[in-house]
Formats: structure tokens, sequence, C-alpha cells
């Protein structure tokens, strides 16, 4: 409990001191840890194809700088792979950007192989390549590294699902809110983890499923919907009362199904 909470602490001071220091200008003779800055308020922020492609030529420019800067390869893979997984590139450049984010990733574990960041991007490529079992094994090395890590916490419970191991990886998603329920990216979290409560009743004729989060404790409620026929899982929409600030959220995830 008390390196969950530290790591929380961590995770906010970091968090506002980089916004603060994105906001100061540029020096005159600015250095690679500057436009890391700049890149990382970006996307501590918000996501999306333009605030991604305005962040990665921050990193571009660091790495310009300083081609060994780990900040910035980091943010660089990150970018690349959330615009494969999101479709925010065109389809046959995919290849490349798969290349791009595994030659920085390369990269820090040479520099660094106990870099944590690193282990985790390995584990978040590997999923995106359809390698399950490597991406497992690559995001469990990265929490023997630091198990209050919970960005490779999340990704590891989302790859359990892809697995059919949809009840553990429900356990490491919320694990991953409660270490960090301020995320940048929580609404993410939450998602997933409607997607494993689906994985978890689906097939026992349930139509309708809500998982709800209330602090530090989660439920999944089940009823049953109009839809009779067979169908399948094809979205959950995620719901937050309340800012996620707050020290008792409650966000509510109702995932349907379509019919076929």
């Amino acid at each position: 409990m008390v390196e969950r909470l530290a790591a929380r602490i961590a995770r906010l001071i970091a968090f506002h001191v980089g916004t603060l220091e994105s906001r100061r200008p540029l020096p005159e003779r600015p250095e690679a840890g500057n436009f890391v800055i700049l890149g990382r308020a970006i996307l501590e922020s918000e996501r999306g194809s333009r605030v991604t492609r305005d962040a990665q030529a921050y990193f571009e420019k660091a790495l310009a700088l300083d081609p060994d800067s780990i900040f910035a390869l980091q943010g660089l893979a990150a970018i690349k792979i959330d615009q494969i997984r999101n479709g925010w590139i065109p389809w046959d450049h995919r290849p490349v950007a798969l290349h791009q984010a595994e030659a920085a990733i390369e990269r820090i574990i040479k520099l660094d192989h106990r870099n944590v960041g690193a282990h985790w991007l390995r584990g978040f490529l590997l999923r995106e390549r359809g390698e399950v079992d490597h991406a497992i094994a690559a995001l469990e090395h990265a929490l023997s590294l630091n198990p209050n890590f919970s960005l490779a916490l999340a990704e590891l419970g989302r790859t359990k699902i892809d697995a059919g191991r949809a009840r553990e990886g429900l356990q490491n998603i919320e694990e991953a809110i409660r270490i960090s329920p301020t995320d940048p990216a929580i609404h993410v979290r939450y998602f997933w983890a409607g997607m494993a409560a689906v994985h978890l009743t689906w097939g026992a004729g349930i139509r309708k499923v809500i998982y709800t989060i209330h602090g530090d404790k989660g439920a999944i409620r089940v009823e049953d919907d109009d839809i009779t026929d067979a169908g399948a899982p094809i979205a959950c929409l995620a719901h937050a009362r309340g800012p996620l600030l707050c020290a008792d959220p409650v966000n509510e995830f109702t995932c349907r199904t379509a019919r076929r």
C-alpha cells in the first residue's frame, strides 16, 4: 500500500512538473531535454492523429540533438505504435512504423537493458504484431523490474484478454487503475475493464454487462437485453461521473452486442 501511494504521488508530481516546464519559453540554444518535455506534455494532455504528429516532431528534434535520448526514443516508439493501433496512418505505412518503433525500443535496451519503459513498449509492440505470448512475457519482465508500473500492468491485462485469460486480465487492469487513477489514459483502462467483463460473461445468454468501479472496488452487474439472437460484442461505452481527480470516482461501462 505504501509503495502504491508513493508511485501515485510520484506520478502526479511528474505530471505537474512536466506541465509547468512545458510552459516555459525555449532557451536560446535548446537541448534535447527541452523538446522531450514539450513532446511529453502534448501526450499527457490528449491523444489524436494531429497532436501525436506534433509530439513526434518534438521527439525527432530531440533525437537530432541527442540520438541516445532515452525519453525521446520512448516517446517516438509509443507514438508509432499508437498510430498503428488507432489507424492514424495508412495501412501501407504500418511496416515502416513497426520497424521504427522496434529500432527505437532496441536502442533503449542497448543503452539500458533494465529500462522498464522499453520492456513495456516491447510488449506493446508485440501485441500489435499478434505475438500475444511473447507480449505477455515482455510485460511480465517489465513488471519484474517495477511492479508498480501501471502502463505495463494495464497492457498486460489487455493482452491477456486476447490470450483468453480475461479474468486475470481484469485483475491486472483493476490494479493499474488503483495504482494510477488520474492517468491521462484512464478512460482506456476502464474501456478495457469493460471488454474483460464482456469476455467473462459471454456465452451465458447475457446481452448486457455493467462494469462499475467505486474507488478501489470493482463490480460486474449483468442484465438481460432485448437482443435475443446470436451476436458479438462490438463496443463498450465509458461514462465517468465527476472528475477523475476526486477521491472516489465512479465509472461505468455498458457493453452491448450487435445483431449479426
